[in-house]
């Protein structure tokens, strides 16, 4: 029979003991502390900007959505907000009363916080309240426009332009006669 060997641990006795100090211990608490109390504000920030940035790319892209459905089904569509309410919903020139009602029914709210402060219509002027209602037309152009945001903390403006194909949006307020560049 052969003997097989064993390894053996080395044990640690007391000199030698593994294991961290109370001091280090307490070292690592406070820095993850420090680092957690700088990236909190930071957090909320960009949970609330968020927010604003959502309804600003759910607005650009049903703009770009209905300038190109316009397009393609030679139909003018109408982007509807409703301010009072903070609703959005679109429709087209075809469509039958009862279908308008309904789409006005299945409207999207703007997320929590955020607001359409005013509406700046080139040709109707600037409306803070009630409805608001965006032409795009069949031949490839939209109705001027510049639609005004804020939550508690900014202003974010989307510029539609009758030529083009993108929706600008600025981080400040933008009046309708700046908008052509």
């Amino acid at each position: 029979m052969t003997r097989q060997r064993l390894k053996t641990i080395p044990s640690l006795g007391p000199s030698g003991q593994r294991g961290y100090t109370l001091i280090e211990l307490a070292v690592v608490i406070v820095l993850i502390g420090v680092v957690l109390l700088m990236a909190v504000p930071r957090i909320q920030d960009t949970m609330t900007q968020d927010r604003m940035r959502s309804a600003v790319r759910h607005l650009a892209g049903t703009a770009r959505e209905l300038k190109a459905e316009a397009v393609r089904e030679q139909v003018d569509h109408y982007l509807h907000l409703d301010l009072d309410n903070r609703l959005v919903w679109n429709t087209r020139d075809d469509m039958t009363a009862e279908t308008r009602t309904l789409r006005r029914s299945q409207a999207r709210s703007l997320p929590s916080g955020v607001r359409i402060t005013d509406v700046a219509l080139v040709d109707a002027g600037k409306k803070t309240q009630g409805e608001v209602v965006i032409r795009f037309f069949s031949q490839g152009y939209v109705q001027p426009t510049a639609i005004h945001l804020t939550d508690e903390d900014r202003i974010m403006t989307l510029i539609l332009q009758p030529f083009l194909s993108t929706v600008e949006v600025q981080d400040t307020y933008v009046d309708a006669w700046q908008t052509s560049k």
